[in-house]
């Protein structure tokens, strides 16, 4: 059983073609079964003249509406429900905030079984194997990322422990004292274990059973994947995955680790498409813009064409591993999260990425945007260092901020105004959804001027 490369090699090597006609099929049966269950998708795909059995080609699915964030908001409680409520076995939700309401996801128990086998492909996937010990740093609260991977685990035949939103020394003992073979967390998370023993002059790769680390819910830049492989001795993997549609494991990178296109993405169990964020034209293989998800299985709430505002390519080129799902890049950030100065688009990630490279950098960076006395955009950038006493050595940090500001010249196109060094911690930290305490990566300071 251990020596197959795949857990479920039927559906994972399917030809692409059957891979196709299968998304078809199961589309038109989405369609088809929220028009029947829910009062919203009926009204919203009568007035657009949609017809599930005319429903036959890919172009064919393109007719039919996409659904955004605010749309699904608006939702009274369990108005896109598309199974009979004694069918519900679980209720998990979307993190809420100030600024938007939060999204019920229900999942019959046909939902949970084929979620667990999602998570277990994600796991074979990355070399675990039954007798592995996942240490689940992810909370197994009302959102979904820490159960997903936790039925996940138990499917596949590991031991899970739910470890949720310990600190990172408490984390850290677990991995030893439960001999984790494994670890899913935020990259944030991950990254501060891997500060913690920095700062303690530990050296956790001594004695330690650990190697695997599937890292998501949050955007993270190679030099991040880095920092934490380097820290705690594991090989990391990109992990994908949207409460809304039971996410964790939409997709995953498989061993291949392909630097452009590394993360498998399961089509039998979703239409992933990629549209122009501003037309919502579908793009072309390989071109980047905003990921559109279907879920093609899904009973509880299923949503349809629903866009994620997350950035990304997708490919159905084919991959050393075996497994003829396509193929998304990593997540460059989210539509909204792009900026634009002096006509020029910028994003978060190739900032942190440009910075973080540098050996004196530690492992935070935030960008922020202001205006001028004359009214101009201009960017700055804030570092934390690795060390603090860099700090005591006035022409070394002269010298590394001039060089910071070419290497984001060059990265960008833009000039930072000014590069501020900072001592490890310096950054203050948010919390977050998906147990998430990431640094706030981009301040724009230029709508307060206004007010």
């Amino acid at each position: 059983m251990t020596g197959r490369l795949h857990f479920q090699p039927e559906i994972e090597t399917m030809p692409a073609e059957r891979l196709r006609e299968l998304q078809l099929e199961r589309f038109r049966h989405a369609v088809a079964r929220v028009m029947s269950h829910s009062q919203f998708y009926r009204d919203l795909y009568t007035k657009a003249g949609v017809d599930p059995d005319e429903i036959r080609t890919f172009e064919d699915v393109r007719k039919v509406p996409l659904l955004d964030r605010e749309q699904i908001e608006s939702f009274f409680p369990f108005q896109g429900l598309c199974s009979d409520p004694v069918r519900v076995r679980e209720i998990h939700s979307t993190a809420g905030s100030r600024s938007r309401k939060s999204f019920l996801v229900a999942a019959t128990q046909h939902d949970i079984d084929y979620w667990a086998d999602l998570n277990a492909r994600a796991l074979w996937m990355v070399g675990l194997r039954p007798g592995d010990v996942l240490l689940n740093a992810f909370p197994t609260g009302i959102t979904t990322w820490g159960f997903g991977l936790h039925y996940g685990a138990l499917k596949l035949g590991m031991t899970s422990v739910p470890a949720g939103s310990l600190p990172a020394e408490q984390l850290l003992d677990l991995l030893v004292e439960a001999e984790a073979t494994a670890l899913s967390a935020t990259p944030s998370k991950a990254l501060n274990m891997a500060r913690f023993l920095e700062r303690k002059k530990l050296d956790l790769r001594e004695g330690v059973r650990c190697r695997v680390a599937l890292l998501g819910a949050e955007p993270w830049s190679r030099a991040i994947r880095e920092r934490i492989e380097s820290g705690l001795g594991v090989r990391a993997f990109d992990l994908y995955g949207m409460s809304e549609l039971l996410g964790p494991s939409m997709g995953c990178e498989c061993e291949i680790r392909d630097r452009r296109f590394g993360m498998h993405v399961w089509a039998d169990a979703f239409l992933c498409e990629c549209i122009d964020p501003r037309s919502g034209s579908i793009m072309e293989e390989g071109e980047e813009g905003e990921l559109v998800w279907t879920s093609l299985v899904w009973e509880g709430t299923p949503l349809i064409r629903y866009r994620s505002r997350d950035l990304s390519a997708i490919t159905w080129a084919s991959c050393d591993c075996g497994r003829t799902h396509p193929r998304i890049a990593a997540i460059k950030g989210r539509a909204e999260d792009a900026v634009s100065l002096e006509g020029i688009i910028v994003y978060p990630s190739q900032v942190e990425e440009t910075l973080l490279a540098f050996e004196e950098a530690g492992s935070q960076t935030r960008i922020v945007l202001d205006k001028d006395k004359r009214g101009s955009d201009y960017l700055s950038v804030m570092v934390e260092l690795k060390d603090k006493a860099y700090l005591q050595d006035q022409s070394l940090c002269q010298a590394l901020a001039r060089r910071m500001k070419e290497a984001v010249r060059q990265a960008t196109g833009i000039l930072p105004k000014e590069v501020e060094l900072l001592p490890p911690g310096g950054l203050k930290k948010g919390s977050g959804s998906e147990g998430k305490t990431a640094v706030v990566r981009l301040e724009d300071r230029r709508s307060k001027m206004k007010n």
